[in-house]
Order: structure tokens, then C-alpha cells, then sequence
């Protein structure tokens, strides 16, 4: 039994799965590119290679865009299963790019590698390798063993899609489509070959793309193929059954709609009975056609008499109410005020006496050899005063 799962990334708990327990002695897992257990070639690294390549079952991964190609290479080349690999481990082994493999009577074309999108932020021969991108001595030896093969196999494995595939999973994600020469090269072998299904990593998702194409990440999926008659693939019994069922309805006569019932002559329709309150637009004649004017009743005043009563009643009214300009100037707007300030200055004369007064006051002596009189001492009380009277500052 063939088994297929998706991107591990070195992650080492993926091989302790329940998913994993039921392949049995026998089985082939294929990992669909970036496995990820050969990066750093350390000892922990090491002793764990050797314990998945000593399990029951057979382990074979193509490689992805994070795999260190330099210490791929070293490993042994051998062939296993009609194609060249890399002998990792015992029961372990890197399926090298355009080979053909026939592994429980189905013949498989791998071909591995991807471009990183995020290369520009790695450093080569340490998180990044050129040789993630095929050669064209590569793709030349994929293309002469599918003509090989008469166009027609039965499993696709590669790491990356098809251009067509690739762009519609983008999209889909809101995510910027990025097409390279290998996705290019697969999109032709996509059109030129014959297949039953292509399993496929890259997108980090479980997902059924179309009927031919699959995407595959964290789940194990066993390999189930269609059988083949005259070189054409058969229908599945579902889809046959659903078909059948289609043609089935589509014979059936349309059925014809019930007569309504015509509605008794003594009983009111549903319309009827509503139609008063409903609000009915007017027609265009209705529109351009001018309302007729009602004639007025005897003794009853009509709507531009009683308007034209009321302006000259309100006329009539500010005229004898409204002063003339003659009387607004000539009216004395404070008289009490000013009669005020008259009944002021007459006090403050009365209590100091006029200016005549306060020159009769007999003078002060010398103060340090001049003389100082008492007239600026009586006009500051009298102004004192003044401002008091007012209602000034020194108030």
C-alpha cells in the first residue's frame, strides 16, 4: 500500500502519529518535498535518520526548497524500484528528480524542487541552495522518460503544482501569485501526460484541488487508483448513479399549476378590501390638468380678502404706534439723569465754597525755604469729592 503526506519540515513528531502506527511492513510512505531531516548533519540528526530508516515500512520524499542539497549529494546514488535515489538509511530514500517508479504495480513520476520566497532573507549554503530550482539537464531527463512511458503513468509526485493550480490556490488566498520556470515545466506536463492523480506539497493545506490534483500537508493519504479500460479512465459508480438520477428528473413532465377558485359574486377579494386605504399615484393627465377653484359661499370671505384685512389691519397699527425720526431726535433720552448731576454740582460748590474761597484761606509757612499752599490740598479733596458723588473709582 502506497501512503502520501506533505510538508514535515524536520518536525519529528509526525512519525509518532496515530496516523502513522497503522502503515504495516510492506507499506511506501511518500513525503511530498521539504522533509527536512538532513539540514545540519549533527549526531542527533544522524541516530534519528537511522531510526525511521530502520522502521517496517519504506520511506521515499523528493525534495523541497528547504533541504540541504549539500549534504544530499553525498549519500550513495543506487536504484530502487526502477529509478535512481539517494540511499539515505535502510528503508529510507531521496527520490531524485524525473524518475519513474513502480512500486505496488503503479508507476509513479517524481520530480522534486521549489523556488523559496523568501530567499532574499537567507544565506546560500547555509539556509539557502541554488539547487532548489532544477537544471535544464533535469527537466530534459523527466521529459525523455515520460516519452519513455508513453505519456501515461499512474501517480505524480513533485513537490510544487502546476502554474494553473499554483495561481488558483493564490488567489484564492489573497496571497501574490509567484510563477516560476518549474511551475511552468509542470504546467505542460500537466497537459502533455496522462494521470490518475497528482499529489503535491508546497501549499501547507489538505485539500482536494480538482479531480486529478491534490494537495496534501499534515494528513496521510493512501493511494487509491481509478481502474483503466482502452486507455480511458471509468466512471466512478457514484457519479454514475448521480448522473442517472439527473437524466431521471430531467425526463419527468412538468407538472401543471392548479386553477385558482374564481371568488363568490357576494364575497369581497383580498384586493378589494384593501384597496380604499391604499395610496394610488396620480396620472399624467391628473398631473398637467389644474385644480378647479371652488366658488366661494355668500357672506363667507375668501383665502386673499382675509389676507389683504390682516396687512392693512397691522399697517394701520405701527403707524399710530412708531415716533418719527423729528421725535426721536428731539426727545431728551435722560432727563432724570442729567437733573442729577446738576442737584451734584450745586453740593459741591455749597460745601467748599467756589474757587473764591479757598484763595482767602491763609497761606502755611515755609517749609524747607519754599511755601507751600494749601490750593492743591483743597482741589484734591474737591475732587475727591467729586468722584464720590459720581459714583467714581474711589468708591
Amino acid at each position: 500500500m502506497i501512503y502520501i503526506t506533505g510538508d514535515m519540515h524536520g518536525d519529528e513528531s509526525r512519525f509518532f502519529s496515530k496516523e502513522m502506527r497503522r502503515l504495516k511492513e510492506g507499506d511506501t510512505l511518500i513525503v511530498c518535498g521539504d522533509f527536512g531531516f538532513i539540514w545540519d548533519d549533527s549526531n542527533k540528526e544522524k541516530k534519528f535518520l537511522e531510526f525511521i530508516g530502520s522502521r517496517k515500512f519504506n520511506i521515499g520524499f523528493v525534495d523541497g526548497t528547504h533541504e540541504n542539497f549539500d549534504l544530499l549529494k553525498k549519500y550513495r546514488e543506487t536504484v530502487w524500484k526502477g529509478g535512481r535515489v539517494h540511499r539515505i538509511a535502510k528503508n529510507l530514500f531521496h527520490l531524485e528528480r524525473g524518475q519513474i517508479f513502480n512500486i505496488d504495480g503503479l508507476r509513479l513520476f517524481t520530480f522534486g524542487g521549489g523556488e523559496s520566497g523568501d530567499r532574499e532573507m537567507r544565506s546560500e549554503h547555509k539556509t539557502w541552495w541554488r539547487d532548489e530550482l532544477p537544471s535544464a539537464g533535469e527537466m530534459e531527463e523527466g521529459a525523455e522518460n515520460i516519452d519513455e512511458a508513453g505519456c501515461e503513468v499512474d501517480i505524480i509526485i513533485t513537490h510544487e503544482p502546476p502554474s494553473l493550480v499554483k495561481s488558483a490556490m493564490m488567489l484564492r488566498g489573497g496571497r501574490p501569485c509567484r510563477v516560476s520556470r518549474l511551475n511552468g515545466y509542470l504546467e505542460e506536463l500537466n497537459r502533455s501526460c496522462r494521470f490518475q492523480q497528482w499529489y503535491f506539497g508546497y501549499m501547507h493545506e489538505d485539500r482536494v484541488i480538482t479531480p486529478l490534483h491534490t494537495a496534501v500537508f499534515m494528513e496521510i493519504l493512501p493511494v487509491t487508483c481509478r481502474s483503466q479500460v482502452a486507455g480511458k479512465w471509468q466512471m466512478e459508480t457514484d457519479q454514475r448513479e448521480v448522473m442517472e438520477a439527473f437524466e431521471e428528473l430531467a425526463a419527468q413532465p412538468v407538472m401543471e399549476t392548479e386553477a385558482q377558485p374564481e371568488p363568490v359574486a357576494a364575497q369581497m377579494t383580498f384586493d378589494a378590501v384593501f384597496e380604499p386605504f391604499q395610496e394610488r399615484e396620480p396620472d399624467t393627465e391628473e398631473l398637467l390638468t389644474e385644480p378647479e377653484k371652488e366658488e366661494p359661499v355668500e357672506g363667507q370671505m375668501t383665502l386673499e380678502e382675509a389676507q389683504t384685512e390682516v396687512q392693512k389691519a397691522v399697517e394701520t397699527a405701527v403707524e399710530k404706534e412708531s415716533p418719527t425720526l423729528q421725535q426721536i431726535f428731539s426727545a431728551d433720552p435722560v432727563p432724570a439723569k442729567r437733573q442729577e448731576m446738576a442737584d451734584r454740582f450745586t453740593a459741591f460748590d455749597a460745601l467748599f465754597g467756589g474757587e473764591d474761597e479757598a484763595e482767602k484761606r491763609p497761606k502755611k509757612k515755609k517749609l524747607f525755604g519754599r511755601v507751600k499752599n494749601s490750593r492743591p490740598q483743597v482741589k484734591q479733596e474737591k475732587e475727591d469729592v467729586y468722584f464720590t458723588l459720581l459714583g467714581g473709582k474711589d468708591e
